[in-house]
């Protein structure tokens, strides 16, 4: 929810009746994702203002948004993964899918899933900039937070301990095995400012990012309720 009261919903569809705008592409029974703004519930139903859709027309993969904010301004900032080479990109701080051709379904080798953070206009018309960001294993973004500058920081899953390198500010710029969470954060013009592993010898995940202030964030993810105060 907005500061206006604005709700949004984030997912994914495969409808092609699915009621939505279309500016970047629209489901054709192939994985999309989508972000729906509805304005504020004063009656028993609820107004649809738009939805946007987030893929390509590619048949062996999809792309999901996980996660949905916006910033002092209104504009809408989503996160999720995709597959789809042809996601679209703008002001991208990685403009192409890193996913290699290691995740395969029956048998036949398809591209592993990146994250990406894409960011609009209030109305959704204007994508502000829009990135993958991955490596050769399956990445994806399970959240997405504002500070009151702008900036954007998102948190979630790298597995592949070479996939990825953490910035020189970064609190853990190695992986210690496989399965990482990782912590990123952009400007709001979407250049990259820090990116970070965290995890130890097992598998970690991140699933929630909320900002204190500005370089300030507060995680949570499983196994176990563990919570981390990072400051980057």
């Amino acid at each position: 929810m907005d500061k206006a009261g604005n709700v949004y919903v984030a997912g994914w569809a495969t409808s092609t009746d699915f009621p939505g705008l279309g500016v970047f592409g629209r489901p054709d029974r192939i994985q999309f994702g989508f972000v729906s703004k509805y304005a504020p519930i004063t009656s028993a139903k609820a107004q649809l203002l738009y939805t946007i859709f987030l893929g390509d027309a590619f048949v062996k993969g999809g792309s999901i948004a996980f996660a949905v904010t916006t910033d002092a301004s209104g504009n809408v900032i989503v996160a999720g993964l995709t597959n789809a080479p042809g996601f679209p990109t703008r002001n991208a701080a990685q403009p192409t899918l890193s996913g290699g051709l290691d995740c395969a379904a029956e048998d036949e080798p398809i591209p592993c899933q990146d994250g990406f953070v894409s960011k609009f206009t209030p109305d959704g018309k204007t994508l502000i900039f829009s990135t993958f960001y991955g490596g050769a294993h399956p990445n994806y973004f399970a959240d997405v937070a504002v500070d009151a500058t702008g900036g954007i920081y998102a948190i979630g899953f790298a597995n592949g301990p070479t996939d990825l390198k953490g910035t020189s500010t970064a609190v853990q710029p190695t992986a210690l095995n496989g399965t990482h969470m990782q912590v990123v954060r952009f400007d709001p013009t979407g250049k990259l400012l820090y990116a970070t592993y965290l995890g130890g010898s097992g598998a970690d995940l991140g699933r929630s990012i909320a900002v204190e202030k500005p370089g300030v964030v507060w995680i949570g993810g499983p196994p176990g309720p563990r919570i981390c105060r990072c400051r980057r």
